[in-house]
């Protein structure tokens, strides 16, 4: 996998649309809304690499760490090995299996 993006006939693409809301409302705070968003992305696109791993870091943010683990392996399980993100991916995952370390769980 390279991050590609589906394309629905006559859409456009939904999934890239939908992804850049939810990156603009991490921006801007809004984590809930921008996990709601990729969640929107990846139940058209699941092998969207760059829409798991930015709703793991919306998921971060909300706290929901379990999510956000989830959505890292995911994304690191889809991309392929010599992919230049995946370096990226792998610290996000290492940064949240830490916080869960420090808190026992």
């Amino acid at each position: 996998m390279d991050g590609r993006h589906s394309r629905l006939p006559g859409e456009g693409n939904i999934p890239a649309r939908a992804s850049s809301r939810a990156t603009e409302r991490l921006a801007l705070g809004d984590d809930a809304g921008a996990v709601a968003d990729y969640t929107t992305t990846l139940t058209i696109d699941p092998w969207y690499i760059e829409a798991l791993n930015n709703r793991g870091l919306a998921r971060q943010r909300t706290n929901d760490l379990e999510g956000a683990v989830a959505d890292f392996e995911e994304a690191l399980r889809l991309a392929s090995p010599d992919w230049p993100p995946r370096g990226m991916i792998e610290a996000n995952l290492l940064g949240v299996r830490n916080v869960l370390a420090r808190r026992g769980q």
